[in-house]
């Protein structure tokens, strides 16, 4: 699970869903409380950047958006200094993989 915390004044924190698939904003880390689920908001799937990169290809297009999100390889994000941009790695999938069962293959 990775984090990012805004810059000053800002009181914001990200964090990313265990596997990828998402990244949720919390406007207010110091104002948590106890049952913080609706505080936290979903800002990116991770699996949308799979459908962006297979764009050009329809029908690769059209099969990522059948299985978007699931294990997608996220990983990484860090908050630009003026607070104006997150940056975020995503890693992908093992190649062949096409359900979340195939996502981290076993020997």
């Amino acid at each position: 699970m990775e984090r990012a915390k805004t810059y000053a004044p800002s009181k914001g924190f990200f964090s990313e869903s265990m596997c990828g698939g998402g990244i949720f904003f919390l406007p207010d880390v110091t104002n948590v409380q106890p049952d913080s689920s609706s505080q936290w908001k979903q800002v990116w799937d991770d699996g949308m950047t799979e459908i962006q990169v297979a764009g050009s290809d329809q029908r690769r297009g059209q099969q990522l958006r059948l299985r978007a999100g699931a294990c997608a390889g996220g990983a990484w994000e860090q908050v630009s200094k003026d607070n104006r941009f997150l940056f975020h790695a995503v890693g992908g999938r093992n190649p062949g993989s096409t359900t979340p069962s195939t996502t981290a293959r076993r020997r």
